[in-house]
């Protein structure tokens, strides 16, 4: 507003409006954040479980291999499931097929969290490694008592994270969301953050 001059006040059935229009995209918020929420928390305690399994904390690659088969044919919305060593580098892949030596894990961020702090950790947007395709990776330390001796690692497909918020129908312009650092992660029908 200029100097000295009030803001112009919105007649009483248009602030009427606006604010039912507030009020129910913070609702269809909150209900795609708790879906969210809970979506991840399922999938932290689905890998929790799958660390503890005898045949993951072996670190054997073909021990390794039935139980994440067993994973992704379990969870639909699971694309991939691999181990990964101290070193980096691919064990065990979900789909039958050897490890890839070539396949390096040191320069996501993900890895260095759940190396440094031995608990699990969540990416912004990626493309899989092994795949190309875009997802989340949720990230599981794997452990021989209290030592961290690898990870297991599970992407979530891109296009089932985003039936969370496609569904949403808002008088906004557009649904996305941000992580709790602010930075942007996805939108449907636009582009994701920080693939790499």
């Amino acid at each position: 507003t200029r100097k000295g001059k009030a803001p112009k006040e919105l007649p009483p059935y248009e602030e009427a409006m606006k604010q039912s229009v507030v009020a129910r995209n913070q609702s269809i918020a909150e209900r795609i954040t708790s879906d969210m929420d809970w979506m991840f928390a399922e999938k932290l305690r689905i890998l929790q479980l799958a660390a503890s399994d005898g045949d993951i904390r072996s670190m054997d690659p073909g021990r390794q291999a039935k139980v994440l088969q067993r994973l992704v044919a379990r969870y639909p919305d699971i694309q991939l499931a691999v181990t990964v060593d101290l070193a980096g580098r691919q064990v065990a892949r979900w789909d039958g097929k050897p490890a890839d030596p070539a396949l390096q894990y040191l320069d996501r961020q993900y890895f260095y969290d759940v190396i440094h702090t031995g608990t699990a950790a969540i990416s912004e947007p990626v493309l899989a490694k092994s795949t190309g395709e875009p997802g989340i990776a949720i990230a599981e330390p794997i452990k021989d008592g209290k030592t961290v001796v690898g990870l297991i690692v599970v992407n979530v497909a891109m296009d089932k994270l985003l039936r969370y918020i496609g569904v949403a129908k808002t008088d906004s312009r557009a649904v996305y969301i941000v992580n709790a650092a602010g930075k942007f992660l996805l939108q449907p029908g636009g582009q994701q953050g920080g693939a790499a």
